[in-house]
């Protein structure tokens, strides 16, 4: 049995001639190859692509951009140079949040110009009730805060290291400001 490419050409818009009716036992499709897909979709090297037992890729344009392996050292994978990102609308609006990686080990968010924030929670029952420590961006500045709404409880913030340590209750901006300076993380300036 080949395993090389076939294409069905003469038919009504191209394509497999089924009609109705069901397709039983397995149907093999492996190109070998991460940026050839194995099932095409429309007229452009983009679709799904299979290789080797465990791994299935999907293809945009003739560029391997995600893949799906069963190895517990891979798993999901995206192509180094694209985020993972969501829209406040369909698939194809405009991403407002973007995960890249950094470099080696590094994760990234970034937005162009645009302010980021970070939100840990520590318990969360609805957008009005919860307990989180943020980190933010905002008109040059960069905010670490431990914040509460609603039923939940302003926590403590714990800086903890080596050879330093501090701990501040319910703490202020200029609290958290005098504590890097002391820590030598920022200038007093």
């Amino acid at each position: 049995m080949s395993t090389s490419n076939v294409e069905y050409i003469g038919q009504s818009g191209g394509g497999l001639p089924l009609s109705g009716g069901q397709m039983t036992g397995d149907i093999l499709m492996v190109t070998n190859d991460y940026d050839k897909p194995s099932v095409r979709i429309g007229p452009y090297e983009t679709g799904v692509s299979v290789w080797g037992n465990t791994k299935v890729g999907i293809i945009s344009n003739g560029v391997g951009v995600a893949g799906f392996s069963s190895s517990t050292t891979q798993g999901a994978m995206l192509k180094s140079t694209l985020p993972l990102s969501w829209s406040t609308a369909y698939i194809n609006g405009a991403a407002d949040l973007m995960l890249y990686r950094g470099g080696s080990g590094i994760l990234s968010q970034r937005n162009g110009a645009n302010a980021q924030e970070f939100d840990l929670f520590g318990t969360w029952t609805s957008a009005s009730i919860y307990e989180r420590l943020a980190f933010r961006t905002s008109a040059g500045d960069y905010t670490i805060a431990a914040e509460a709404a609603g039923g939940g409880t302003q926590r403590n913030l714990l800086l903890d290291g080596a050879n330093r340590s501090a701990y501040v209750a319910a703490p202020t901006t200029t609290e958290i400001r005098d504590l890097f300076i002391a820590f030598g993380l920022m200038s007093a300036s």
